[in-house]
């Protein structure tokens, strides 16, 4: 599947899009084939968004097959390159935040990509691990093949999952506080446990089409009190470089 810059559908902001504010501030522009995408800031929340973003029906199209097939050299949307970086990161985040997770017996992953964060959370002993992943090339490869994966959060039946996971997925979502409202409703109990990893936008900008949301430690965690949790801890890592506080792990408490 391939697209260019100027099949894009965009949809423009009157507020922000987390806490309804209607002063937005454009903090600087990129230039695409024939639009220019704003990089919006909340006065408010001080929510970080693209203005225009892509409609969310473009969305979900982009995110079937679109996003893979473009990011980076691939052979039928699968980079070996990139499925080597998840595996790594899926070790580290476990050993990052494993002493509060001890015991969980159930995960749900939104953007399960390859598999490789459900494969670390079964080895901890999670016996029922559900994923969710758009682009239904990745459930046929390893380790994600062995796991119950779904293209949509909406086809996974409601479930109290003891743990839920987004690993670089929160900021590619249009309506995360929404998603995440939807989530905590239908599949979490009292106590469960939440954990979101994103670039950490005041050390590693990663604006453009992509990413509709951009997060600090200030507007993720704003985003998951607003959603009703309790913040239990926030780290940083630089994945094996130098860059320690490059990426940003919030782990909440419903």
């Amino acid at each position: 599947m391939n697209t260019n810059e100027s099949t894009v559908e965009l949809e423009q902001l009157d507020k922000c899009p987390i806490c309804g504010h209607e002063v937005i501030d454009s903090a600087f522009a990129r230039q695409y084939a024939d639009f220019t995408l704003m990089i919006s800031f909340c006065s408010n929340c001080h929510t970080i968004f693209n203005n225009p973003r892509m409609s969310d029906e473009y969305t979900k199209k982009y995110y079937s097959g679109v996003y893979r097939d473009t990011i980076a050299p691939n052979e039928n949307g699968i980079n070996p390159n990139d499925l080597e970086i998840q595996e790594r990161r899926a070790k580290l985040q476990v050993e990052i935040v494993g002493q509060y997770i001890e015991g969980i017996k159930s995960v749900l992953e939104i953007g399960s990509s390859a598999g490789w964060l459900l494969n670390e959370l079964q080895k901890m002993g999670a016996e029922k691990l559900t994923g969710v992943e758009p682009d239904i090339r990745y459930h046929e490869i390893e380790p994600a093949a062995q796991f119950d994966c779904k293209l949509d959060i909406y086809d996974v039946e409601p479930y109290k999952y003891d743990l839920v996971c987004m690993s670089h997925s929160l900021e590619h979502l249009n309506h995360p506080l929404e998603y995440m409202q939807n989530i905590i409703a239908n599949y979490t109990h009292k106590g469960s446990r939440i954990m979101i990893e994103v670039p950490n936008t005041e050390y590693y900008q990663c604006f453009g089409l992509a990413h509709p949301f951009n997060f600090t430690p200030e507007t993720l965690n704003g985003l998951f009190l607003r959603a009703g949790c309790r913040v239990v801890q926030n780290f940083t890592h630089g994945m094996d470089t130098r860059m320690v506080y490059r990426f940003l792990i919030g782990l909440y408490e419903v």
